[in-house]
């Protein structure tokens, strides 16, 4: 087993164990390895030896399916370009956060999140800026004096209660020592990142007047690049995951991941099928053949369809 594989197989033995939904990606064009869900709180995770190596288009990818599926990406490694990750820190890339395999048992198993980020100047932590005004204040403690006890200058003590100013983790324990209070915040692990606005996709050429069709009838489509799934058809109402496939009976391994991904993340799906006698439904997707779009005059009429077919 290859390194990479033992990694993803710890992780699902670890989320199935806290009672997880999970889907593998495993020899799957895929911008991400894992959908994970539990009730509502869904994870898109990505597994890369070497951080460094996420693209800024695979970060995009990430970003645009973890809207879709309202999902909170993390990437999930051991190393940078540089050295060796250190577990409890919180490395980001792309806008992507990143962390250790033990820093993801930490949090799932047990809640402890990490303080500790990282940047390119090392290792830094945030302070919680209303509470140190407040607990200064209270104390009656001068910008000046607070400054000297920590060995920092006044602005920059001014810094750390109005900005999002860093602190050396020193800095931050010699502050906490001398106030009698925990300050330190806790950086956002799970969050959804906002969408890339240049993000583009070059549409295969026997998909783009499938996609045609569906636009004339009034979705509006949403392609996607590396996933289980072609494109997010959008209703006023949904978005729906959509497939594009010759012969959906034939390639049923592909279909029952595309239907997992489906369950997992809450999120109707369909199958256009290219051909002309292709079945109306597969392992409990709905399937629409082309020659029926073709007939079709109203995004309603599909969605009826559809809903008959489940």
């Amino acid at each position: 087993m290859d390194v990479k594989r033992l990694f993803i197989s710890k992780v699902v033995e670890l989320l199935e164990k806290e009672r997880f939904n999970v889907s593998i990606m495993e020899g799957r064009v895929s911008c991400f390895d894992i959908l994970a869900a539990r009730r509502s709180f869904i994870l898109l995770l990505k597994f890369l030896l070497n951080i460094d190596g996420l693209s800024e288009d695979q970060a995009a990818d990430i970003k645009r399916l973890s809207s879709i599926f309202r999902a909170y990406p993390l990437i999930i490694g051991e190393k940078t370009r540089h050295f060796q990750m250190d577990d409890g820190v919180l490395y980001t890339r792309y806008g992507l956060n990143a962390i250790t395999l033990k820093t993801f048992e930490d949090i799932i198993v047990r809640e402890e999140y990490p303080v500790t980020l990282s940047s390119r100047g090392g290792y830094y932590v945030k302070i919680d800026r209303e509470k140190l005004r407040r607990v200064r204040r209270e104390r009656g403690i001068s910008l000046g004096e607070l400054a000297e006890h920590i060995g920092v200058s006044k602005t920059m003590v001014y810094a750390y209660e109005h900005s999002d100013q860093g602190a050396t983790l020193l800095t931050v324990i010699k502050l906490e020592e001398y106030l009698g209070e925990d300050v330190t915040a806790v950086p956002e692990v799970f969050f959804i990142p906002a969408l890339e606005e240049d993000y583009a996709v070059t549409v295969k050429a026997h998909h783009e007047p499938i996609f045609t069709r569906l636009e004339e009838i009034g979705f509006e489509i949403q392609p996607i690049k590396r996933a289980p799934f072609d494109a997010v058809t959008k209703s006023e109402d949904d978005s729906i995951l959509t497939k594009v496939d010759r012969r959906p009976e034939r390639t049923l391994r592909e279909i029952r991941l595309f239907k997992e991904i489906s369950d997992l993340s809450g999120r109707s799906a369909f199958v256009v099928a290219e051909s002309s006698d292709a079945k109306e439904s597969v392992d409990g997707l709905p399937v629409i053949k082309l020659t029926e779009l073709g007939r079709m005059e109203t995004s309603a009429e599909l969605l009826e369809t559809l809903a008959s077919r489940c």
